[in-house]
Formats: structure tokens, sequence, C-alpha cells
């Protein structure tokens, strides 16, 4: 908060926006959509101002983030989209890699395997030169919006705790899943 009022006051409007996503981050997380929502509708409209490329998509990224968590796919697909395509402009190897890798999720939820193996491939071929594998880790999780009842699908590039069998496998690329 004290981020976000020390950039307000220097006019910095792309800080303000980063300070403002930052905070929505934290909302997010402890799934406080309602807190999330205004501060990052007010980081779209000061990354609109502030010229920044990269302000604007870290901005769609998040909004694609509140909307998922709100258990709109559609509409988070069409803001990482939205993102993918301004990280692409400002070149943005390592936010291209982990917005390709939501958008792939989501497809995967949708059932689109064609389009989700595309966007991860994309994905992990970015990360490859950060060290990074040609595996990816998926799981359900419930969210505490909706009573427990709205799941998605997790992903991580290391194994995180818990059993896992490979499901897909295909020129070096790997998803494993829990039974």
């Amino acid at each position: 908060q004290q981020a976000l009022e020390q950039a307000r006051a220097a006019g910095r409007k792309d800080q303000e926006a980063r300070a403002a996503l930052q905070l929505a981050g934290i909302h997010i997380g402890r799934m406080e959509e309602a807190k999330a929502e205004p501060l990052i509708d007010r980081a779209l409209e000061l990354a609109e101002h502030s010229g920044s490329i990269v302000a604007r998509a870290s901005a769609a990224s998040s909004k694609g983030a509140l909307l998922r968590v709100q258990g709109n796919s559609e509409a988070a697909a069409g803001w990482y989209t939205k993102a993918l395509e301004l990280f692409r402009e400002a070149a943005s190897m390592s936010e291209i890699a982990w917005t390709s890798r939501q958008l792939g999720v989501l497809a995967w939820e949708a059932g689109d395997s064609e389009k989700a193996e595309k966007l991860l491939r994309e994905s992990i071929r970015l990360l490859a030169p950060m060290r990074e594998r040609g595996t990816l880790y998926v799981w359900p999780r419930a969210y505490r919006c909706c009573r427990g009842k709205q799941y998605v699908l997790e992903a991580a590039l290391h194994p995180p705790e818990g059993d896992f069998e490979l499901v897909y496998a295909v020129d070096g690329f790997r998803i494993y899943a829990t039974p």
C-alpha cells in the first residue's frame, strides 16, 4: 500500500500500476477477488496512460489471473492472449513463457489438447535456455470461492509433493498428472 501511495505522489503511472498489481496479486492469493478487482482495473487504466508495454501486459495478465480465479476461463484466456501479444512486443521471454503456460493450462482444462500442447511446448522451449526441462506436472485444485466446487488445473515445471504418473510424452515433452 505504501509503494502505491509513493508512486501516486511521484506521478509515476507505471510504478503506480506495478504497485497496484502487486497488491492485487496478494489479494488474489488470499482469494479476496473483490479487493483485487478495483486495483487491477486501476492498473489497466494507469498502464494505458503510462506508455509502458510491459505495464500494459502485466495488467492484462493480472486481469486474466483474476478472471481465472473467478471461474471465467474464457475471459481469462482473452486477457492472457492480450498479455502474450504485448509481452512478445516487449520481447520479455520469461513472461512470454509464463503466459504461454497459463494459456496452455486453460486450453488443457477446456479439452483442447492440441492447442495446449502447442502453447506448453512454446513455454518449455523458451524456458530451456533458462535451464528448465521439457516436463510439466499438472493436478486439480479446488478454489475456496464457489464453495470448493470450482476446480482448476494447476501446473508446475518441477515435481510438487505427491504421486504423479506420465500421461503424455512426445519428442522429449512430458506431462505428468496425479492418478
